[in-house]
């Protein structure tokens, strides 16, 4: 387990897991997400598939972007409330 991260899945092998991280550190990646409210970020294998079926389907996306834990994108729900992308 990483300093700050507590993962949450029903085993080791799950697809399916909600990571909840410290926002400090979340704030020093500056993926583009705000921290005043809690947000959501995907982890996919398919990352290029989806930003461009997200991208193909009118949804606002932002620019891809390498970090040091990745490729990220950000993208906009009907509401204007702002989830990131990683890739896995």
């Amino acid at each position: 387990m990483q300093m700050g991260v507590v993962k949450l899945a029903p085993n080791d092998d799950a697809q399916t897991a909600i990571v909840l991280q410290d926002k400090a550190k979340v704030d020093e990646m500056d993926m583009g997400v705000s921290t005043d409210t809690p947000s959501l970020i995907f982890a996919t294998t398919q990352f290029d598939e989806l930003f461009n079926r997200l991208k193909d389907s009118q949804v606002t996306v932002g620019d891809i972007m390498t970090l040091p834990m990745g490729r990220v994108f950000n993208f906009a729900d009907e509401e204007n409330n702002y989830f990131a992308v990683k890739e896995v």
